[in-house]
């Protein structure tokens, strides 16, 4: 009620996204130690998302209330069409105890942005080469590792405005100790380069509601990412563990910002101080009864650090999930239980589900039927979302009564029929995602 007046507040969004791809893969052993792979994929993309929302003042007359003068009204349509091709080629040798890999990708998007509301089509080309080299090598009974480096060319051409082209060295390192028959540490790294999308450069401009508005940012910079992994692994007999640190950061993230401009409030993309993340997790697994009961469990803690250039967040989460199969005589029992595992990225935090599932199935020679129940036994999904803005920052929870004691029916059916042919494993799998553009929304 600002000022003294109600207002009427209506908010709805809808999003709406299609993406056929075509994968086309080709192996040729020339020798017993040497193969060339090559994968090709097509893919279309069209991810519309649109959002009404309306403020209204509203006012209250014996008992009763009725609408009055409009204050806001906003309609941000926006109709997205993404068509791209991407090619690789991979060479591999194999010695007794060494490998060496050398390969080369592109991958060439052609990506639309129709601002309806505005009247604006934003178009932009963009490209991504790729030539890497990777060698493994086992030193001894105990260890292996594995070095490779990589060259990435990426190229942003958005129309009437700047094209952007950068280049970025990726290496990557892989090393572990066998420890006994039973257990084993292994060590990763890697750096990474960004994906800068056509919605990040955008400079369009689009309402959120009568004080707050979003945009992109042509200035923006690619960053890269660095990656760090220990894991310790123990399998002995009826039991398999998993014990893994993670961190990451990345220096000049590309990250959300809120900014007054006038009287508004602009959310904006722009290059951050840094986004850094520690994960501790452990995994495992124990056949109870071989061949007819497994059970899984893992807790897992995570905090982030975000260091903005307006802005500095911490945020922790701790994290968990347990599952059990029975399975004999073609039944099969299973039960999931998960907590919420929240992502924080900039000033936002965007919850997990927090879910617990039972299925039984049924094998019947080349059918599968079966039956699922949401949250059987409590109702307790949530999921949560919040912003730590100053400005114009937000928590909000999601709940449902709806989902407690769902059912969901399934039956599958094997087509396969004729003569079966011996296919190789795939050894590369490409897949194309350029990345949604949404309406903006409180």
């Amino acid at each position: 009620s600002p000022g003294g007046t109600t207002n009427l507040m209506f908010d709805k969004e809808k999003n709406c996204r299609i993406n056929p791809q075509l994968n086309l893969y080709y192996q040729n052993n020339l020798t017993d130690d040497q193969l060339i792979m090559a994968n090709i994929v097509a893919s279309y993309e069209q991810p519309n998302s649109h959002r009404i929302y309306t403020e209204d003042e509203l006012i209250y007359t014996n008992d009763d209330f009725k609408t009055g003068e409009p204050l806001v009204g906003i309609d941000n349509l926006i109709k997205s069409r993404t068509y791209s091709v991407l090619g690789e080629v991979d060479y591999e040798r194999t010695w007794e105890n060494s490998r060496v890999t050398a390969g080369i990708r592109h991958t060439q998007s052609w990506i639309t942005n129709d601002y309806v509301e505005q009247g604006i089509d934003d178009l932009m080309n963009q490209g991504n080469s790729y030539i890497f080299g990777e060698y493994w090598m086992r030193l001894g009974k105990h260890f292996d590792f594995s070095a490779g480096i990589g060259y990435s060319l990426y190229s942003y051409a958005p129309r009437g405005r700047e094209s952007h082209t950068y280049s970025i060295w990726r290496p990557r390192f892989t090393a572990r100790y066998t420890i006994d028959d039973y257990s084993s540490l292994r060590f990763n790294f890697v750096r990474m380069g960004s994906v800068i999308t056509l919605d990040m450069l955008s400079p369009v401009v689009q309402e959120i509601d009568g004080i707050q508005q979003s945009t992109g940012n042509p200035d923006i910079k690619p960053y890269a990412t660095y990656k760090y992994e220990l894991q310790y692994q123990y399998n002995r007999g009826i039991f398999y563990g998993k014990l893994g640190a993670f961190y990451t950061h990345a220096p000049g993230a590309i990250m959300p910002e809120k900014v007054w401009v006038g009287d508004k409030i602009l959310t904006r993309y722009n290059n951050q101080k840094n986004a850094e993340e520690l994960r501790f997790y452990l995994d495992t697994r124990v056949m109870v009864v071989p061949d007819w009961i497994t059970l899984s469990a893992g807790p897992a803690w995570h905090r982030y650090w975000m260091r903005g250039n307006n802005y500095t967040h911490t945020y922790n989460n701790f994290y968990a999930y347990a599952t059990f199969e029975l399975s004999h005589w073609n039944f099969a029992l299973e039960g999931m239980l998960q907590t919420n595992f929240n992502r924080f990225w900039g000033e936002s935090l965007e919850g997990g589900e927090n879910v617990h599932t039972l299925k039984l199935s049924y094998n019947y020679k080349d059918w599968n039927f079966g039956v699922m129940v949401l949250d059987p036994f409590i109702n307790d999904y949530k999921v949560k979302s919040e912003n730590r803005n100053r400005y114009a920052g937000y928590y909000r929870e999601m709940t449902s009564n709806a989902i407690k004691q769902m059912v969901a029916f399934s039956v599958s059916w094997n087509l396969n029929w004729g003569r079966q042919h011996e296919a190789g494993q795939q050894r590369i799998d490409n897949s194309i995602n350029s990345g949604s553009v949404n309406a903006a929304g409180k």
